[in-house]
Parts: C-alpha cells; sequence; structure tokens
C-alpha cells in the first residue's frame, strides 16, 4: 500500500518499490522525481555495502501532526532493518504544512558486534547506477509544458531537452566559486591543485572534469532555463555532515544526487549516526525571490529569525588587515601601528562611526602559537584591549585556531596533535604564508584543550569580546 504525503506545493508517494517526488497535484506539469533511491555507504573491513537498495524487512509509521522548528507538519517513518547486515536504517519524511518544502532525514544504528565505518549517506539518487546496484534506475523529469493547473500526469518521455538545463552549484566556503553551468560547459577549478585544493574544495566533493558533470557543496539548484522552472535540494545545516551533491546534464534527462559525508567515521556497536535533514523545493525561475524558502528555512533551523534579534544590527568597524596605504601592516603590524589608528578614528568618531577596533594577523610570533606575542607586541594584547575599551570602542582579535604554521611551536612540540593521513604524514592544509601549513586534529583531547585555552583567554583574559575565526 503506498503512503503519501502532500501539502500545497509538494506531494510524496512512497511504498516499498519506489518513490514519487513531484509538485503537487495541483501542478501536476512542474518538475518531479521518480524512483528516487536512498542508499548506505559503509565498510566493514575492505566490504562496500550498499543497505537501502531493498527492502526485505520494513515498518512504516506515519504521523499527522507534528511540530519543529518549521511549525506543524505531516511526518512518515520509514524503518529497515537488514538481518543479513543488521544494521537498522530509518528514513523520517516531513512535509511542513506552511511551507512548500518537503524534508528528509536518515539514521543508521550498528546492531553488528563490531565497529563499521560510513562512508556515505546517500539521501537521493536518481538517474545514477553504481556499485552494481539493481532495481529501478530514478529520473528527474522536466516536462516541457512548464507550470500549469491541469489534471493528467505530464509524459515524462517528454522531458525538457537538455540543452535547456543548466546547475546552479554552491562553492565549499567564501574563496569557492558559486554560479551556474550549462550541459555543454565545463566545471571551473584551480589549476594550482594542491597548492590551493585545501582551501577551497571539499575533499569528498567530487572534482569532475566531463562536460556536463558538474558537483556542489549544501545545495544546489536544477532548472529548466527555457520553460523556466526548476528544483532545489540541499541540507538545511551542516551540523552533523557536510554534505555533497553531483548532477549530470549530459543525457536524455537529468541525473542527480545528494548525500551526507560519513568520511569513514566509525560507528561503535549499539551508537547510531544522523544526517542533517535535507530539503526539496520545487521554484520557479522567474520568482523574484526563488531560494526563499530554502534559505529561510535554513534561518529557522539555526533559530537565525529576525525576530530573536529585533534591536540589533551589524557591527561596524576597523580593521588592521585591510589597511594598504603607505606602510602595509600585513607582516609587519605593531602595538604603535593600533594605537595611531585608535587616536585618528576618536578624533574622527563623528564622520566615522565605527564599533569594533580589530587586530588582525601580525600580534602572534607564529600562525598556531597563539599564547606568544612577536617583538611588536612586547607587553601582550590585554593592555592594547584595555586602551581599545577605554576608547569606547570593543575589542577585537584575528584568530584561526585550527591551522598552524609547520615551523610553529606548536607543531614542533606536540607532533601528536597534527592531522595526518593514512601514511603517518601530516595533511596539507593549503600553501599560506609561503608554506604548506598544517591542521589541529579535533580528535585528540589535548588539542581540543588547547583550542578552549585559546578562545578563553582571548576573551576573558586578553579582554576581547569579538572575534574574527579563519581557516575553520
Amino acid at each position: 500500500m503506498p503512503h503519501i504525503l502532500e501539502n500545497s506545493a509538494i506531494q510524496l508517494e512512497i511504498n516499498p518499490l519506489l518513490a514519487r517526488w513531484s509538485a503537487s497535484s495541483r501542478y501536476s506539469n512542474s518538475p518531479y522525481l521518480e524512483n528516487i533511491q536512498l542508499n548506505l555507504g559503509y565498510r566493514r573491513g575492505r566490504r562496500y555495502k550498499n543497505l537501502l537498495d531493498h527492502w526485505p524487512d520494513y515498518s512504516i509509521v506515519a504521523s499527522e501532526t507534528s511540530q519543529s522548528p518549521h511549525g506543524p507538519g505531516r511526518k512518515i517513518q520509514l524503518t529497515i532493518n537488514s538481518s543479513e547486515d543488521r544494521i537498522k536504517s530509518t528514513v523520517t519524511f516531513a512535509l511542513p504544512a506552511h511551507h512548500p518544502l518537503l524534508l528528509w532525514k536518515i539514521s543508521v544504528e550498528n546492531l553488528r558486534t563490531e565497529p563499521i565505518k560510513i562512508e556515505e549517506i546517500e539521501l537521493l539518487s536518481a538517474g545514477y547506477i553504481h556499485h552494481g546496484r539493481r532495481g529501478p534506475n530514478g529520473q528527474v523529469y522536466f516536462p516541457k509544458s512548464g507550470l500549469s493547473r491541469t489534471k493528467g500526469p505530464s509524459d515524462p518521455r517528454g522531458s525538457s531537452h537538455p540543452l535547456n538545463l543548466a546547475f546552479f552549484s554552491n562553492g565549499w566556503q567564501s574563496w569557492s566559486r558559486s554560479g551556474s553551468y550549462r550541459a555543454t560547459d565545463q566545471y571551473l577549478q584551480t589549476h594550482l591543485g594542491f597548492l590551493r585544493s585545501p582551501l577551497v574544495k571539499n575533499t569528498q566533493t567530487p572534482n569532475p572534469h566531463r562536460s556536463g558533470l558538474f558537483a556542489s557543496d549544501m545545495y544546489g539548484v536544477l532548472g529548466d532555463q527555457h520553460h523556466r522552472n526548476g528544483l532545489l535540494c540541499g541540507f538545511l545545516s551542516q551540523k552533523k555532515h557536510f554534505g555533497s551533491l553531483e548532477t549530470w546534464l549530459g543525457g536524455t534527462s537529468p541525473a542527480l544526487k545528494m548525500w551526507a559525508n560519513g568520511d569513514g567515521a566509525r560507528l561503535d556497536p549499539g551508537r547510531q549516526m544522523e544526517t542533517d535533514w535535507a530539503c526539496l523545493q520545487f521554484l520557479h525561475l522567474d520568482n523574484p525571490d526563488p531560494l526563499a524558502p530554502y534559505l529561510e528555512a535554513v534561518m529557522r533551523e539555526h533559530n537565525l529569525a529576525p525576530e530573536n534579534f529585533s534591536g540589533t544590527k551589524s557591527p561596524s568597524g576597523w580593521c588592521s588587515w585591510y589597511h594598504f596605504s603607505g606602510e602595509d601592516y600585513i607582516g609587519r603590524l605593531n602595538a604603535g601601528d593600533i594605537q595611531e589608528n585608535l587616536k585618528a578614528l576618536k578624533d574622527l568618531r563623528e564622520q566615522i562611526p565605527l564599533e569594533i577596533i580589530q587586530i588582525d594577523d601580525g600580534f602572534e610570533t607564529q600562525v598556531g602559537d597563539w599564547l606568544s606575542f612577536n617583538e611588536g607586541f612586547s607587553e601582550g594584547l590585554t593592555p592594547l584591549a584595555r586602551e581599545i575599551s577605554n576608547g569606547d570602542y570593543s575589542p577585537g582579535i584575528w584568530l584561526a585556531p585550527f591551522i598552524m604554521h609547520p615551523k610553529s611551536r606548536l607543531a614542533n612540540q606536540h607532533p601528536e596533535w597534527v592531522l595526518r593521513n593514512r601514511f603517518g604524514r601530516p595533511v596539507n592544509a593549503g600553501f599560506l604564508w609561503n608554506s604548506f601549513t598544517q591542521a589541529l586534529d579535533l580528535t585528540h583531547p589535548d588539542a581540543q584543550g588547547y583550542v578552549r585555552e585559546v578562545i578563553h583567554s582571548a576573551t576573558s583574559d586578553w579582554g576581547f569580546p569579538y572575534l574574527k575565526l579563519d581557516f575553520l
């Protein structure tokens, strides 16, 4: 018996053989997805196993109403038990009553007597066949007729021409490229390879070189530029895993998949791992703010609703990093430079009303050695923070607590804190400060303790309530 969830914009039909996700029947000529696959990739020793290909033992529980940060809605919970693999997977679908979104997440519980390593949890696969999987091959359809209020379903074989399709790719971080691609394009990437890739690329997100094949981080938008309709797939947060997407626009119909990166994390017997909420939104590309439902859901998921910040505003301030006139402060900053600019800003307070004076890179003896200061800050940072506060400004400080220079005392005195690859070599954290930097292994309790000490010292001992945290 199929189970169906529907709100004013989205319809989900699910049974043990297929899942069909579409815009509501009121908009039956909108894009839709059919035969969607959900997969779990894990390793036990050297064996890779896709768990969710078939449902030998399952149960479905439907909940008419439930409350969440996204208001009331309906839920379906699908629990899949595998007696062969002794792993229990639970897929929870949620359809908010007042938002045009479909949400779902997957939890995995290890019922075995030995640990397993989670490689990836695939929350959507349509049009992809991999790891020898059998069964229906899901598809993403963009009917030619666009949005209309007709009754019958569109003919999936009348799907939009591939050259009409485009994909918006979201970058890994602020230095990564975000932008749209068409089927004839190639995925843009850095040509500096190992010098630049660690900074701008998630290692678990594909780096395709084939025309028509593209990747994205956290969310992406697949759209028909001619008929002006599309769909957004993404995650509401990255609290539990980093999420990746890939699409293929080179076939007769587009392929799309999205997964949570397990990164080979160990799941011990009796323990459970859960993904962040995944999100599907159907949209019209000519809407003045087409991504608003998704972005507002991200806001709610992180409790960032505007009413929680009434009366507050974004702070304005001066930062030593961006001073390029005359003597460049980058690499040669000293306490006198901060005092000189503080005096000038106080004299110009009416013309330039700022709130924060922020000290950037250059105070520490070496990147990673945050608790020792170079000769330009021989008295430390506490007197400067006090002087800034006495001038009615808020003191700010730059820190990059997870990264270190290989010549730092931290890296040399605590080699056990350095993040290492499977060969025991330090992981390349990017070419910065004219060196291949290293990273802290934040699974090491003492490395975590050092980060806590740095943050506590900056805020409580030195007197800096404003932190600019970099290279996280």
